[in-house]
This record gives structure tokens, sequence and C-alpha cells, in this order.
């Protein structure tokens, strides 16, 4: 979804952005405010200096677009620089902010929209990670 966002589909204004999930459904997806100054000091000392390939949010310095192994290749790449030795993917990103969703409380129904699952079911997967980790916390503090 990110690597495919264009730019016309990012409304700073609105604090929002909309993208085409998997089935090339349409979804709107909030962007804080941490988020929209960091994309905003992107524009200024990187896109400004890209002519090629205006349509999309996120390219190459030459104006190509982004492929997917581009962003695995160097979501690693930070990984390693930052000392993170779990094996990392861009779907590692997407389930750490679900999981982290419904931690914090988010409802079911909230997250399964911003995920863009169709079937509520497949969002339900991470309850049960979010059980476990209850389950383990339990176990550390209460030990029998």
């Amino acid at each position: 979804e990110l690597i495919s966002l264009r730019t016309d589909r990012i409304f700073l204004e609105g604090s929002y952005c909309k993208v085409f999930g998997k089935r090339r459904k349409d979804r709107q997806l909030p962007m804080r405010q941490e988020l929209k100054m960091e994309y905003q000091m992107y524009l200024k000392a990187y896109r400004s200096k890209i002519k090629e390939n205006l349509l999309y949010a996120f390219v190459h310095q030459d104006g190509r677009l982004l492929s997917r192994q581009y962003v695995f290749l160097k979501l690693k790449e930070y990984a390693k620089e930052a000392k993170i030795e779990k094996e990392i993917s861009p779907h590692t990103l997407r389930h750490s902010f679900a999981t982290s969703l419904l931690e914090q409380g988010a409802k079911l129904k909230e997250v399964q929209v911003l995920l863009g699952h169709e079937d509520i079911m497949t969002t339900e997967i991470y309850t049960h990670l979010t059980h476990q980790k209850e389950q383990e916390e339990y176990k550390k503090h209460f030990p029998r």
C-alpha cells in the first residue's frame, strides 16, 4: 500500500490518506501530526529534488517506483542498524501495529477497518496474540 501511494491521495489538511488494499478497495487512513510533519520534511528535503514521477509519494532519486523487495531490504538494513535481532518485514510492522492497537483498547471493528480486512475473522487472529501476552504477564506476576 505504501509503495503505491499516490501524492494526490494524501490530504495533509484533513490529516488522512486514501490507500488501495489488496482487492483494490479504497480506504481512508488517519495521519497523526508527527507523520504529517515527517512527510512535509521529506517533501522539502528529498522530493523537491526529484523532477520525475511526481505521481507517487515515495520513489527512488531517479523517479523509479520503489519495489517491494527494496522496501523489505531497507527495513532489514534499518533493523540491523537499530540492533533488532528479530526477523522483521513490512508485514511485521503491520502486525505490530494491529496488536498494539488492540493492547491499547481499540475495538476489533476499528482495527479491521484500519487494516482493510474484509472478514473480521482475519482481524481476530491478533486478539489471540494479545491474550497470549496477558497470560504471560499474569504468570510472571503470579507464578505458582
